[in-house]
């Protein structure tokens, strides 16, 4: 019996951990990319960008640029073998942050969305800012969060937290303002837990790593993230 087979019939025995089974079953089929690997799914990924972000906005013009600014791709494929969805991720000295998010709007595709947001933050290194559903998903599976006191000397913006200690408001440009929040384990990073989170209000210790040059050019990677939470049709 093949490790899915085993990984089905233990989802099927035991429905309590039907979601937990699922989001292994589905990481299965998923590969992490970074050079030159990347342009074997490009075009793929590129269509389903389009799909995903159009009716909000597309701030990246091509594959090529897509490929410039995000330089690891996780891409999960569907049964076929082809990218049903994919996450991409800017690296930065707190580890890999989140940008752009889709899926090809297949049952499948949406599966591995829901999988990769359950999953994917709990991991050390990866971090993102969320709002809208990827917010409350991730937070309902337990995904660690970071006081708004750090996010400043994490993103490298001018940032407002509000009275929780995690959201902040932060300004994105043409988007506007936009209310969010950090989570993952972001290198070096205390975390909480965003359901009964422990943050200081005031300023505290700052965080002593560098930012690089490349923070300060990537305001559209943060639009895209932002816009990806608006835009994932995850229901």
């Amino acid at each position: 019996m093949s490790l899915r087979s085993k990984v089905i019939k233990l989802a099927r025995q035991n429905p309590e951990l039907r979601d937990d089974l699922l989001t292994v079953l589905a990481a299965l089929r998923c590969v992490s990319l970074s050079g030159g690997a990347r342009a074997k799914y490009k075009d793929a990924i590129w269509e389903m960008y389009e799909t995903t972000y159009r009716s909000i906005g597309l701030h990246v013009r091509s594959p090529e640029e897509m490929m410039s600014k995000y330089k690891v791709w996780e891409v999960c494929l569907n049964k076929e073998g082809k990218p049903a969805q994919f996450s991409l991720f800017k690296p930065t000295p707190f580890g890999l942050k989140s940008g752009l998010s889709g899926h090809d709007g297949s049952p499948e595709g949406k599966s591995h969305a829901k999988a990769m947001i359950r999953s994917k933050f709990k991991q050390p290194g990866y971090y993102g800012e969320v709002s809208h559903k990827v917010e409350a998903m991730a937070v309902a599976a337990g995904t660690p969060a970071i006081c708004a006191a750090y996010v400043d000397d994490i993103t490298g913006k001018r940032i407002e937290g509000l009275s929780d200690g995690l959201h902040y408001k932060r300004n994105l440009g043409p988007v506007g303002t936009v209310t969010k929040m950090m989570v993952g384990r972001p290198k070096g990073v205390p975390v909480t837990d965003p359901t009964r989170p422990s943050c200081p209000l005031g300023d505290p210790m700052r965080i002593p790593l560098p930012r690089s040059a490349s923070d300060e050019e990537c305001d559209y990677c943060d639009i895209d993230s932002h816009l990806a939470c608006m835009a994932l049709d995850l229901d």
